[in-house]
């Protein structure tokens, strides 16, 4: 006589075999899994197994990226920075505010981005200069190329924007 899994898992559970119970659920789930057979799983499903899995541990929670490497990985291959909201957003000043105080319009707004980047990273990370020196090397060679005869109005602008004080020699002037 054949009996369902319902009815084999009622009778061993009213004569106190739990043990057993809990390792035939265990067993009953694996394989039904791995037969894929819908009624099986239905079967064993209606009585309920047990969770006898850990929960998965939770995840880690998230590290904040320091401000110096999010600025840093801002800038762009050829040493330039673009002016968008997260430039604005780590300088503390609104991206219109830059864009308004601006000292020479036709000139690409990426060279007065870099020249703030610049002037940023002397005021702000000094103490961290090792580890962006060879950044501002490839950014004073791109602004140098890009900037022209405006280099002094985009440095001194730069520094009454960022109130800061950052000798123009930096830049080579």
């Amino acid at each position: 006589m054949r009996c369902s899994s319902n009815e084999l898992l009622c009778r061993m559970l009213s004569q106190g075999h739990l043990c057993f119970l809990i390792f035939f659920l265990y067993l009953s789930v694996a394989c039904c899994a791995a037969l894929d057979s819908d009624d099986i799983m239905a079967d064993v499903c209606q009585v309920g197994a047990p969770n006898i899995l850990p929960s998965p541990p939770p995840p880690p929670p998230a590290k904040e990226i320091p401000i110096f490497v999010r600025f840093i990985s801002l800038q762009n291959a050829d040493g330039s920075w673009k002016l968008n909201p997260e430039f604005s957003s780590i300088l503390g000043i609104s991206q219109q505010d830059i864009e308004d105080k601006n000292p020479d319009q036709n000139v690409d707004s990426s060279v007065w981005a870099t020249v703030l980047a610049v002037i940023w990273l002397h005021a702000s990370c000094l103490d961290q200069r090792e580890e962006w020196e060879l950044l501002e090397g490839k950014a004073l060679s791109w602004i140098k190329a890009k900037a022209g005869s405006s280099l002094d109005r985009f440095v001194g602008a730069g520094n009454e924007l960022l109130k800061s004080s950052v000798d123009p020699k930096v830049f080579g002037l």
